[in-house]
């Protein structure tokens, strides 16, 4: 759903100024490009109209979405007099990844409680870019949720009883200050777009698809409409009932949109358009259109995504495309690449056996 109507759209130089106030830490590389992917196009009867948002190549530790999070939050741990940052997620956290390698360029400590309960391995992948980057890892049983967020505050108040000064990175500020990063991302592709010269010859496309379930979509959202830009952003949620992704986007939203002295109003309920149906057995369990998903725009377009999320996000879209759902009256479609890629390797029994299942013979003697 979008809308046009309420508050007069403000100038793109307007919403800069205002995103120049908030404290950075100097991470990352933006912009990030803005693509054509006409292989791939063609392949889903798009032809030349769809196009990708690399956020996987934003120059931190393999890149992905979180780098702009975490310029902001990083910033405001700086601005605060944080030494240490407290996160977690998943043994594979993407997040993590980048934040234990932001600390090491910052000279921050960095303490991960790392989740257990998503059958992924300890010794590759993320969590070993993790420990590269000299991050002390504490990891637990306990899924994400109320109960593993309590850990990471009983180690915040840990260090802090130690003379420490962490920072503790959770919601809602976490999300708030994401969404505002985005709403940075938002103004930047709005540039990409209205150059004649770029990707899209200065026409501004309708739908963005991303995975997600909280900044990303919150952000895109937030910026486009105070932009005056009618942009549809569609996320493709990674989990399911579990996590109220839907009513989480709007009310970041909303507190970005304070923080920016924007009207609330601008993000209601009615505007996340959040789908749950690429999920499959769960959070971190890939499926077969996810696998599927990846190995096609590999083999279209050279560019690898991952099995957690934009894998998922992709298998939305391809589904979408093939029913003429997608984009009916030839409007142009960005797919957000969030990044992710090192997480294949964790993945590489259910890759491997994918890949059996297209092609048979994988490695041939000469």
């Amino acid at each position: 759903m979008s809308r046009t109507d309420g508050p007069a759209p403000l100038a793109p130089g307007e919403l800069a100024r205002r995103l120049a106030a908030f404290p950075r830490a100097g991470l990352g590389t933006f912009p990030t490009p803005l693509e054509r992917w006409p292989r791939l196009g063609a392949q889903l009867g798009l032809g030349e109209r769809l196009l990708a948002k690399r956020e996987d190549l934003s120059g931190l530790a393999f890149g992905g979405n979180k780098v702009r999070q975490l310029d902001l939050l990083l910033g405001d741990a700086l601005a605060r007099g944080a030494d240490t940052i407290v996160h977690g997620g998943a043994l594979q956290s993407n997040y993590c990844r980048m934040l234990s390698a932001a600390c090491a360029r910052l000279g921050l400590a960095c303490q991960l409680v790392l989740s257990r309960a998503y059958d992924q391995p300890d010794d590759q992948g993320n969590v070993l870019l993790d420990l590269l980057a000299g991050a002390t890892v504490h990891t637990l049983e306990e899924p994400l949720g109320p109960a593993y967020e309590a850990a990471k505050a009983r180690l915040a108040e840990r260090l802090r009883a130690q003379g420490r000064r962490p920072y503790l990175i959770t919601y809602p500020r976490s999300e708030t200050l994401g969404t505002v990063a985005f709403a940075e991302a938002a103004l930047e592709t709005l540039a990409q777009c209205d150059d004649p010269a770029g990707p899209t010859g200065g026409r501004r496309p309708a739908l963005l698809v991303t995975a997600a379930v909280g900044s990303a979509q919150a952000g895109y959202l937030l910026g486009s409409r105070a932009l005056g830009w009618p942009l549809r952003v569609r996320g493709i949620a990674p989990l399911g009932a579990e996590y109220p992704v839907a009513e989480t986007i709007a009310a970041a939203a909303r507190a970005a949109a304070e923080l920016l002295d924007l009207p609330s109003s601008l993000v209601a309920r009615g505007d996340v358009d959040s789908s749950a149906a690429h999920v499959g057995g769960g959070y971190a369990v890939p499926t077969p259109e996810g696998l599927a998903a990846i190995r096609r725009v590999a083999r279209s377009e050279g560019v690898f995504l991952d099995p957690v999320y934009t894998g998922k996000a992709m298998a939305a879209l391809i589904a979408d495309a093939e029913a003429g759902t997608l984009a009916p009256d030839g409007e142009q479609v960005v797919f957000l690449h969030t990044g992710g890629n090192v997480a294949l390797f964790a993945y590489a029994p259910a890759l491997l056996a994918d890949l059996r299942a297209a092609d048979g013979e994988l490695l041939r003697a000469l």
